[in-house]
């Protein structure tokens, strides 16, 4: 798919850093997750740790389109937490790693569960929706643009 935006492609300087988004979560529909990926890689500039879950229909629409600016997409399977199951569990592998800070793309007072020495910037949609425990977790809490056809609202 193109929308008239060249390819993407951000410099990634850090390797302690790592994105997680919930598709369930943060999510401006199938189209417009497109551009609200490019804002949240530019807020982010996370290094190769990129990673997206959703249910699976949510997985099977953005696998593809994600995957193309580099964002591996997991599939939360039909479970009713199965995408934050899937992210805990890769954040936890990459804490174990050397990975420190995450960009959390989400409201879910689950993430709470990310390992205990690492920071947690929380991008949302809806600042009102995030969880108390998350936000009073976080370091900070990102309000990203809400964008269907590429215009603030």
């Amino acid at each position: 798919m193109s929308d008239g935006q060249p390819p993407f492609v951000f410099p990634r300087h850090s390797g302690d850093q790592a994105l997680l988004w919930d598709l369930d979560n943060v999510t401006v529909g199938r189209e417009g997750n497109l551009r609200l990926a490019r804002t949240i890689l530019e807020i982010c500039a996370a290094t190769d740790h990129l990673y997206a879950a959703g249910h699976r229909r949510t997985w099977l629409q953005h696998r593809g389109l994600l995957g193309a600016c580099g964002i591996t997409v997991l599939s939360g399977g039909i479970r009713s937490q199965g995408a934050d199951h899937q992210l805990l569990e890769r954040a936890h592998g990459l804490a174990a790693e050397g990975v420190s800070r995450f960009f959390l793309a989400s409201n879910d007072g689950d993430f709470v569960r990310l390992p205990a020495a690492c920071t947690i910037t929380v991008l949302t949609l809806t600042p009102d929706n995030v969880a108390r425990r998350l936000s009073g977790r976080a370091i900070s809490v990102i309000t990203l643009p809400k964008t269907r056809d590429g215009a603030q609202g």
